[in-house]
């Protein structure tokens, strides 16, 4: 079988493209592994989504590492 330029394309995206997605959570463990799985199940792109769990868990200190 002899391939053409054509069948060596790259494919276009099936997928609209998204916004970059932060999800700051307070767990280090139990919730980042939890939404890595649904991002798994949903099949997102991974590299729109972040997820991040270091930032301890007093409320007042999530919203400023998210506004950082």
């Amino acid at each position: 079988m002899i391939c053409t330029a054509s069948d060596l394309a790259r494919r276009k995206s099936r997928r609209a493209p998204y916004d970059r997605v932060l999800i700051v959570c307070e767990g280090l463990k139990t919730e980042p592994y939890y939404l890595r799985e649904l991002n798994d199940c949903l099949e997102l792109n991974s590299a729109n989504v972040e997820i991040d769990g270091s930032c301890g868990s007093n409320p007042i200190t999530i919203v400023d590492y998210t506004k950082q």
